[in-house]
């Protein structure tokens, strides 16, 4: 970890030089700590040894980055830098910290760097933008950094509907001056770094902005990938997402997709999964309350809960219930407190004694800290 640290910092240090003048070049931070508390009192994690530094396996199930029971964790800090020169933007983020090793589980090449494109935006077309590099998925309403989201846990739509990122190009065109927006997108796989498969994925998004205060998005995702045993499917996911700004202090979002895997099927039903959610946040000062419900139905278990080399799949519905308490507290720094109970028609969670219960219930502590 010290030579990755020693390696970033001289990293940064000579792009900072050579990306030009202070005056040109945004820097910026974001440091995310948390505490869980899981009411099954699922076992301790065993540590990893000194010949595999690989991250103890997660003691709480159906979690994307806050996988930890009793546990003080470093989910994620970061640093990003940004350089606008004439029509090319930069923008680099590194990330270390727990949530860096789940973005990118399979790939120790550039598993601290989570985004490094290029954008275009040719000042005699502004309404196009064309981008290169390693960057976030198009799809979902949620992203990897809580701060930027209403709720601190992820959703199971963000973490078992769609991919983390991707490494690709893309184009986005604004018409009638922002109102629609027309996105599309052509990456090396469905996630990863590497392009496996035959032929590449393809993503597209429109976005429709009547007013300010709305906002409509239809985003599609497509592409084959292969399994352990060498099958290639193809996996295609479609999703409506919803928001609406009813006063500057109150909102309504909704989360909503469909995706399908060809050629899959477990316990004779296809692989096909829905999922959605609606969300709401209540602003009062600095004070916000953001409840959320979600439904996340997998007829076959194609995407939670995979079969395994002794273990089948397991089809499932699951329901979530979260309440989020925010403080901003000034200066970039917000804390949060999070009550959630995750609920399956199969018995998938663990107690201490390696009991199965069809229930978790979990309570948080988060500090989060931006500059």
């Amino acid at each position: 970890m010290f030579r990755v640290l020693h390696t970033t910092f001289l990293v940064c240090f000579f792009l900072c030089s050579a990306l030009g003048h202070a005056e040109d070049l945004k820097i910026g931070g974001y440091l995310d700590l948390y505490y869980l508390y899981n009411f099954n009192k699922p076992a301790p994690v065993t540590p990893p040894d000194s010949s595999h530094l690989a991250m103890p396996t997660p003691n709480n199930q159906y979690r994307v980055f806050d996988v930890y029971h009793d546990n003080m964790d470093l989910a994620l800090a970061e640093l990003t830098l940004q350089k606008k020169q004439d029509d090319v933007t930069i923008f680099l983020a590194f990330d270390f910290g727990h949530n860096a090793d789940i973005l990118s589980p399979n790939d120790e090449v550039t598993k601290h760097v989570s985004q490094a494109y290029l954008s275009y935006q040719p000042h005699q077309l502004p309404q196009l933008t064309l981008l290169a590099g390693k960057m976030l998925t198009h799809m979902g309403l949620e992203v990897p950094r809580a701060k930027d989201n209403w709720n601190y846990s992820r959703s199971l739509l963000f973490g078992y509907a769609f991919p983390f990122w991707h490494t690709g190009i893309g184009a986005k065109y604004a018409l009638f001056d922002g109102v629609l927006t027309v996105s599309a997108y052509l990456y090396n796989n469905t996630q990863g770094l590497y392009a496996t498969n035959r032929s590449k994925t393809i993503g597209a998004q429109v976005q429709y902005v009547p007013t300010k205060e709305l906002t409509f998005i239809y985003n599609f995702l497509s592409g084959p990938e292969a399994d352990t045993a060498g099958n290639t499917r193809t996996r295609a996911v479609h999703e409506l997402i919803g928001k609406y700004e009813i006063t500057p202090n109150f909102a309504l979002a909704a989360d909503g997709a469909l995706g399908s895997l060809r050629r899959f099927y477990a316990d004779g039903k296809p692989g096909i999964w829905l999922s959605g959610y609606v969300a709401l946040k209540w602003k009062l000062g600095f004070f916000s309350l953001s409840p959320r419900y979600e439904v996340y139905v997998d007829k076959s278990g194609a995407t939670i809960q995979l079969e395994g080399v002794n273990t089948p799949a397991v089809p499932q519905r699951l329901d979530s219930q979260t309440v989020t308490a925010s403080f901003d507290c000034g200066s970039g720094f917000e804390t949060r407190l999070e009550f959630r109970r995750d609920h399956s028609t199969a018995n998938v969670f663990v107690n201490g004694n390696d009991r199965l219960l069809s229930s978790q219930s979990t309570v948080t502590g988060a500090l989060l800290y931006e500059f």
